[in-house]
This record gives C-alpha cells, sequence and structure tokens, in this order.
C-alpha cells in the first residue's frame, strides 16, 4: 500500500502534497477556471459553477458526462467537489491551499470507496499534479 492511501472510516483517501512558486491566488485560478482546470485535471471542464452546490459537468475522452457537486468554495484557500460517476462510484476531491513564503503549499486529497482501484488513481494523480506544476510555471508571469 502505498504511503499516500490511507483508510478513511469505511472509504480510503490518496493524500497529495506539492509546493508551487506561484501564489495561492494562482493556483487557486488555476484549480477552478473551466480551461485551466481542464488543461491539467483528467477531464475536460464544460460546466464550473463555484456557488454553494454549483453543478460541474466534466466530459472524459470518450465523451461521456461526470456530473459533480461544489461542496466548498473558499477562495483562495480550499475548493471541494463530489463526483457521481457510475462506474467508479461517488468520489470526493478536496483542495487546500495554504500560503507558503511566496509561494503556496498545496494538498490534494481524494476520498473513494474501492482500495483496489487506488494503485491506477494514484499514478493518475502523479500525472495530473505533475501536469498542474507544469501549468503553474507557463502561468508564472501573467496577472493573476
Amino acid at each position: 500500500m502505498s504511503e499516500q492511501l490511507h483508510r478513511a472510516g469505511d472509504r480510503w483517501q490518496l493524500t497529495f502534497h506539492r509546493s508551487y512558486d506561484s501564489p495561492p491566488e494562482q493556483v487557486w485560478r488555476a484549480v477552478t477556471d473551466p480551461g485551466l482546470l481542464g488543461r491539467w485535471y483528467p477531464m475536460t471542464v464544460d460546466n464550473l459553477d463555484l456557488g454553494p452546490g454549483g453543478a460541474i459537468a466534466f466530459r472524459d475522452e470518450e465523451g461521456n458526462v461526470v456530473s459533480a457537486e461544489v461542496v466548498e468554495a473558499d477562495p483562495p484557500r480550499a475548493f471541494s467537489f463530489e463526483e457521481f460517476d457510475d462506474e467508479t462510484g461517488d468520489h470526493r476531491i478536496d483542495l487546500v491551499l495554504e500560503p507558503d513564503g511566496s509561494g503556496c503549499r498545496f494538498t490534494f486529497t481524494h476520498t473513494f470507496d474501492s482500495a483496489a482501484w487506488a494503485e491506477q488513481v494514484e499514478e493518475g494523480w502523479e500525472h495530473c499534479l505533475a501536469a498542474l506544476g507544469e501549468l503553474l510555471d507557463e502561468l508564472g508571469t501573467e496577472p493573476v
């Protein structure tokens, strides 16, 4: 079992910690702007309403739509949503952004039902978080 995988009641969680040179406001933009989120998240973002209970519509590579609902949006500190997927079950994504000098400490937690799914998911998130780092490097000179 990975060090990043742990039990959370009757569910499982993968937790990743990253430090980025970008300030929390820039990271917030990268995780909540639909066009930017879709550049590092494993699905395209068709709709994203950051209001309480707001709807999110993701589209995968095969064109399937995955619905989600915003659980928390506290700019630029926390963004959480629950995805509803017939194939993989419901799961939750929690993103926490903390100032760290001139940069940001970023904690990404994915909560789901099946530990058997964890290895595949973990590898995918490693790739996605690397893509987020590359995106933040690219955005580094753009105003927030």
